[in-house]
């Protein structure tokens, strides 16, 4: 079950649940994230300080981990029912 092997929608269905599983995936890390200082719509510094030091440090990983594992979930439902299509 190569997914390179499949007609064009199923790989367009794929790559679509991917970029999906991503959006939801941010959402959730920014809703998830240890830093209740995060506001919704602006990025919030308590020390007033524009550069936003507590971003760099390990705040954007732990959101991405949550993209990226958003992204999996996603290609893994396509390949999934696709499994069972065959």
């Amino acid at each position: 079950m190569n997914p390179l092997l499949w007609k064009r929608e199923h790989q367009i269905a794929l790559y679509c649940a991917i970029a999906l599983g991503c959006v939801i995936g941010l959402f959730v890390g920014f809703h998830e994230a240890e830093f209740s200082t995060f506001r919704w719509g602006r990025l919030y510094c308590e020390s007033r300080n524009s550069s936003c030091l507590w971003l760099l440090n390990g705040y954007w990983l732990q959101v991405m981990g949550w993209t990226l594992l958003g992204g999996a979930i996603g290609a893994a439902l396509v390949y999934i029912r696709q499994l069972l299509r065959t």
